[in-house]
């Protein structure tokens, strides 16, 4: 019976070692969804959107990740071009990627994240991002 409780006093304390170096490592994440405006000229809605600030605690280093995931607005087929633009507080353009989406078919809605709808800025100018604005426009 003594040694039972010896060897979970044993596992117990050998846990809480091993876990104790576990402590906001990594990065840091914070939410900035409020902060993403869409001007699709009615050709697509949001079926989910999100801005996130990364902070690595190792580095210091900062960047923002917006995510999207569109659902067609329009009763046609349509290709459209997506410009992403991360402005700082002053409304100052500080980066911008243009990514395309093609054959989106009426109704059609985004159900996953791929690397073709969302944008990852980082170096020493993503710490001033204040707003994105998403804008697409139809490739005819």
């Amino acid at each position: 019976m003594e040694k039972r409780i010896a060897a979970c006093v044993c596992v117990v304390v050998l846990s809480c070692l091993l876990l104790s170096g576990c402590q906001n490592q990594g990065t840091a994440v914070s939410d900035m969804s409020s902060k993403i405006r869409l001007d699709s000229h009615g050709l697509v809605k949001f079926v989910h959107s999100s801005m996130d600030r990364i902070k690595d605690q190792k580095s210091g280093a900062e960047s923002v990740k917006v995510s999207w995931m569109f659902q067609n607005n329009v009763s046609r087929t349509i290709n459209i071009r997506i410009n992403v633009q991360f402005f700082d507080a002053a409304n100052k353009l500080l980066y911008n990627q243009t990514k395309q989406l093609e054959n989106m078919v009426p109704g059609y809605k985004e159900q996953y994240f791929s690397p073709a709808n969302w944008v990852l800025f980082s170096g020493p100018d993503a710490v001033k991002v204040d707003h994105v604005v998403i804008s697409t426009t139809e490739i005819i």
